[in-house]
């Protein structure tokens, strides 16, 4: 099993460890609805070095790019970055990504533990001659920092204009001679940051952003993953192997905003031909009338008819309730209209409500 360079520093803090897509990574180090809320109103420390990192330099990077990704690259700006997808023929997700444009012809990618393999594979057979990737997992640590105060604490540690950066920017810097590589955005719902370095100043760059501090109260708590599955389902985000698979194409997954059709790219006429006839599935957003969880696989049904499956599903400690997404029929899929979720043999009714649940203000 793998481990980030934060490894020892989550046992000694005496988080509780779990295998997560062939990485040994917190899951929790208190309980998941203390440090669910703590993001909420402060700021949650996230390891996400597990996440895959690779680097896509030369001038054909690009213009490779723009042919693996559902959206625009060649125009995209340096110093921005775009939330997008890579498709197989048949418009199936191989993978959601971030991909940044560091320069004219330097992108980094970052994509999800359990797809960089399959991804790195896909990468290096459409690559044009010209380009050429590196695969920097390994070599460095990825944190988050999340949170309503994540903005105004982050240029405490971090030299430049890191609180004057837009969402989807990226800005990189060195500290003390090392370089670092920012990200305005996170995973949560919340503001923040994510943040590289390289894998032997982790454990530093880990403490030094653990002991930040507003006028002298500390408000920086690490979080393991099970908080930021949450926080990541109150806010509507997909997750890889949930609401994204190679059997769902962006269009039926609501991702519309993150395909764009004015360039070629691996799966566009099949998804051309989904949005001529419309996804026969819709993703949508469930607020149950139990407080018993809806977990991935349970049946979603109008009456007697199975119009769907859940596909992540949870207690909300944000709304007090329990809330789901699932994909169902779109002949049925209409805001404000009941179905049943069948937990445990019993059917619970369950309303379709609009996303995201949470919307920070």
């Amino acid at each position: 099993m793998l481990k980030t360079p934060l490894y020892q520093t989550h046992v000694d803090a005496g988080a509780r460890m779990v295998d997560f897509a062939g990485w040994s990574m917190p899951v929790m180090y208190t309980s998941i609805i203390d440090e669910h809320n703590w993001t909420r109103n402060h700021i949650g420390m996230f390891d996400v070095s597990h996440m895959g990192r690779l680097e896509i330099v030369g001038e054909t990077a690009a213009e490779s790019l723009e042919y693996l990704c559902t959206r625009d690259m060649v125009d995209l700006d340096p110093g921005h970055t775009r939330y997008c997808l890579m498709c197989n023929q048949q418009g199936g997700i191989l993978d959601d990504l971030m991909v940044s444009r560091l320069a004219d012809d330097k992108f980094y990618v970052v994509c999800n533990a359990g797809n960089r393999t399959k991804i790195i594979a896909h990468i290096e057979n459409y690559l044009k001659p010209g380009a050429t990737m590196t695969d920097l997992t390994l070599q460095t640590a990825m944190l988050a920092m999340q949170g309503p105060q994540a903005v105004e604490l982050i240029s405490q540690l971090l030299p430049g204009p890191l609180s004057q950066l837009a969402r989807r920017c990226v800005y990189v810097d060195q500290l003390m001679g090392i370089e670092f590589i920012a990200f305005r955005g996170g995973y949560t719902g919340e503001d923040g940051y994510e943040v590289v370095f390289p894998a032997n100043v982790a454990t530093l760059a880990w403490q030094q952003l653990h002991s930040l501090n507003i006028d002298g109260n500390s408000v920086v708590k690490p979080i393991g993953l099970g908080a930021r599955d949450t926080l990541r389902l109150e806010a509507a985000l997909p997750l890889y192997g949930h609401e994204l698979s190679e059997n769902i194409d962006p269009l039926t997954a609501g991702l519309d905003f993150a395909v764009s059709f004015e360039h070629d790219f691996i799966g566009k006429e099949t998804l051309l031909a989904i949005k001529a006839a419309g996804p026969a599935k819709t993703r949508v957003g469930l607020k149950l009338q139990t407080r018993r969880a809806a977990r991935q696989g349970f049946g979603i049904f109008n009456e007697d008819r199975k119009v769907g499956e859940i596909t992540s599903g949870g207690f909300s400690p944000t709304l007090n309730t329990s809330i789901a997404m699932g994909y169902i029929d779109t002949s049925v899929a209409k805001i404000g209209e009941t179905v049943q979720v069948e937990i445990g043999g019993e059917k619970h009714d369950a309303q379709i409500v609009k996303l995201p649940f949470y919307r920070r203000k």
